[in-house]
């Protein structure tokens, strides 16, 4: 059982090599972790690493046709948002 769920938005910063640290931690605690990267945030930390570590798949644009409003569905999925 998940202690919760948790929306790691990742950027183009140079910190952002220590995402892959974190989602691991949070996952190893119990926590289910959504990666949602910009486009910097990818070239810092790939979506292989992230999808590996979080065991989910990467939200890459809150806007894709097909999916009905997945931006509000992942914000009443999260219990935290961290970025």
């Amino acid at each position: 059982m998940s202690k919760g769920n948790i929306v790691l938005q990742i950027t183009g910063s140079i910190a952002a090599f220590k995402a892959g640290t974190l989602i691991s931690t949070l996952v190893k605690n119990g926590y289910n972790v959504q990666c949602v990267p910009s486009d910097g945030g990818l070239q810092f930390l790939g979506e292989a690493t992230m999808e590996g570590l979080s065991g989910n798949a990467i939200k890459r644009s809150t806007f894709k046709s097909g999916e009905m409003m997945d931006h509000i569905n992942l914000a009443k999925w999260a219990d935290l948002f961290i970025t």
